[in-house]
């Protein structure tokens, strides 16, 4: 009678042990998927990214051409170089006062501004639009965020 009952205790151990191996194997297998899903995520938001940058080099490339051609260096015939060149150093000190005389200001972090703009219910584009930033950077922003929140 013992002998049975050790008989079948051991089945049942081979059993759970087989089963608690099963498991720990799908386990791991998320893990791996949730991990190479994680990795396409970036690396379509890299890709996104490099592009936006890639248009915004261009289109900046663009308007410094432009305006390197519409920007004429004032000529300073019939005026005295001197003059000139006080003129120019009163207009530094004018900047450097008003700078100086600037207030400090408390500015939230872009993250806090795209969190607090999408619980007021904007969608990411009208996000990036706002705070003048990228709409792959205010989506990834949220998507990383998300989960928290």
């Amino acid at each position: 009678m013992i002998a049975l009952l050790f008989i079948i205790s051991f089945l049942f151990h081979i059993v759970f042990m087989i089963i608690i191996y099963q498991l720990y194997q799908q386990l791991q297998m998320m893990k791996q998927q949730n991990e190479q899903h994680l990795e396409t995520v970036l690396e379509n938001f890299l890709l996104e990214i490099k592009e936006e940058n890639r248009r915004l080099q261009m289109e900046l490339d663009e308007s410094s051409q432009e305006t390197f051609q519409e920007q004429k260096t004032p000529s300073t015939s019939g005026k005295d170089p001197i003059l000139s060149y006080v003129n120019l150093n009163s207009d530094e000190d004018e900047n450097t006062y008003k700078q100086e005389k600037q207030e400090d200001k408390v500015e939230t972090s872009l993250e806090g501004q795209v969190l607090q703009l999408y619980k007021k219910g904007l969608s990411a584009e009208e996000i990036a639009k706002k705070i003048n930033r990228g709409k792959t950077e205010v989506s990834l922003i949220l998507k990383l965020v998300k989960p928290k929140v």
